[in-house]
């Protein structure tokens, strides 16, 4: 289980094919799976394309560099240079990701590919499956849970107000008869300072209407903006 199928030598015709092959079923299978989870959140529509592809890239990479060493003559130190080489390489394309705008989520899954795909890559393909298997029964059961469990009456509650309110006691009287908890987690100017906006993490009381919170809240910031959004990710009560 924990011997490479690649070792001291070229890998076979039977060794090579079997690679690629698994990390293409890897990837596609991730791929499908990843497309099923976030179907209700929204995805990058090429993400599901890179996790199908991106294994088989690195294991063929990663294949190559080490029978290339061995085809040489190379020692197995040189051939684990290279190895590290490939890490890497695959390591520098996955940060490329971060200048996109993509979630740690889809950066996390991507570092989990080129992992098994690097074991792939190395012959280790009994430890590609094992770490793949525990990895996707993994992020299922998460989303099956609903981790992390953030619940539908957390709240954000952005509110602008004019900047001769203080701010620090005017809803104190709403959020005590309104909430479990509030915290002002951010303050900003607007408007050349003509006015502030205001950042609180809320939890609504149960059976309590929001419509009254924000008519409450707009009898003391002069009828301006209020914004009461969800958390990204909830559960319903």
């Amino acid at each position: 289980m924990f011997t490479s199928w690649i070792e001291n030598g070229s890998p076979t015709t039977l060794t090579v094919v079997t690679i690629i092959l698994s990390a293409l079923v890897m990837g596609i299978l991730f791929g499908v799976i990843y497309c099923l989870l976030k179907r209700k959140d929204g995805f990058f529509k090429d993400m599901p394309i890179t996790f199908a592809l991106f294994p088989v890239i690195i294991a063929i990479i990663s294949m190559s560099t080490t029978a290339i060493f061995f085809a040489f003559g190379g020692t197995e130190d040189e051939a684990r240079y290279g190895r590290v080489i490939v890490a890497l390489f695959s390591a520098v394309i996955v940060l490329r990701f971060r200048s996109q705008q993509r979630t740690t989520e889809d950066l996390t899954y991507l570092f989990f590919l080129v992992g098994d795909s690097l074991l792939l890559g190395l012959g280790y393909v009994y430890l590609a499956y094992i770490f793949y298997l525990i990895v996707v029964a993994l992020v299922v059961v998460l989303h099956l849970l609903h981790f992390p469990l953030v619940f539908t009456n957390d709240l954000n509650l952005k509110i602008t107000i004019p900047e001769d309110l203080n701010y620090e006691e005017a809803f104190k009287e709403v959020f005590d008869s309104l909430t479990t908890s509030s915290k002002l987690v951010k303050v900003k100017t607007a408007d050349l300072g003509s006015i502030f906006v205001l950042d609180y993490e809320i939890t609504m009381k149960k059976g309590l209407s929001q419509k009254e919170l924000i008519d409450k809240i707009r009898e003391i910031n002069g009828n301006l903006n209020v914004i009461l959004t969800s958390k990204k990710f909830g559960i319903e009560n």
